[in-house]
C-alpha cells in the first residue's frame, strides 16, 4: 500500500503533457503481454548500447531489419549456392572442370555452413569454416574465393546487404 501512496504523489506531481504521454503510452500496451515498465527499461538499455556504439536504436533497428529480413528474401548458404550452381549449370561457355570444382566446394560449404542465412553469416562462421578446412593455405583461399563469389552474388540479388568477408584479410 505504501508503494501506491509514493505513486500517487509522483502522479500528482505530473504535468498534463507528462499525464497525456503516459495513458497513449499505456494505450499502445494495450492487448499485449507487455508492461511501460518493461519497455521502457529494455528501450533504455539499447539506446545506452547504441549510444557507446555511436549509433542510435533506430538506426540499429533499421540495420538489423535489413540484416534479418533482405529485401531479396531470405535465403540460407545452401539456397544460394544451390540458385548459383543452377545458373553455371546453363553457362554455354563454362568448362566442365570449372563447374565440378564449384560444386566439390559447394558440397563442402552447405556440410558446415548450408543452414545458415547467407544474410546472418558472420565473420566468426567464416573464420571457423575457413580453419576448419584441412590441406594448404592456397586450399582455404580457394574456398575463400568461392564464399567471395556467393557473396558478391548474394548481395546483388539482394539476400544479403553486408559482406562479411569484407572485414577478413587473405591469409
Amino acid at each position: 500500500m505504501e508503494r501506491y501512496r509514493r505513486h500517487g504523489q509522483t502522479a500528482k506531481a505530473l504535468t498534463p503533457t507528462q499525464n497525456v504521454d503516459a495513458i497513449e503510452s499505456f494505450r499502445l500496451l494495450v492487448g499485449s503481454s507487455l508492461n511501460l515498465r518493461n519497455v521502457v527499461a529494455e528501450y533504455l538499455g539499447m539506446a545506452t548500447e547504441a549510444e557507446e556504439k555511436g549509433t542510435t536504436v533506430g538506426q540499429a533497428f533499421a540495420e538489423g531489419m535489413k540484416k534479418l529480413f533482405p529485401s531479396g528474401g531470405r535465403k540460407t548458404v545452401a539456397e544460394v549456392l544451390d540458385e548459383i550452381q543452377r545458373l553455371k549449370e546453363r553457362a554455354p561457355n563454362l568448362r566442365p572442370k570449372t563447374l565440378k570444382s564449384f560444386k566439390t566446394k559447394a558440397a563442402r560449404m552447405n556440410k558446415s555452413i548450408g543452414d545458415i542465412l547467407v544474410s546472418g553469416l558472420s565473420r566468426q562462421d567464416i573464420v571457423d569454416w575457413l580453419t576448419a578446412i584441412p590441406g594448404k593455405v592456397r586450399t582455404r583461399q580457394n574456398y575463400r574465393s568461392t564464399l567471395a563469389e556467393v557473396m558478391r552474388f548474394a548481395i546483388a540479388q539482394r539476400y544479403a546487404s553486408v559482406n562479411p568477408l569484407d572485414s577478413l584479410t587473405v591469409q
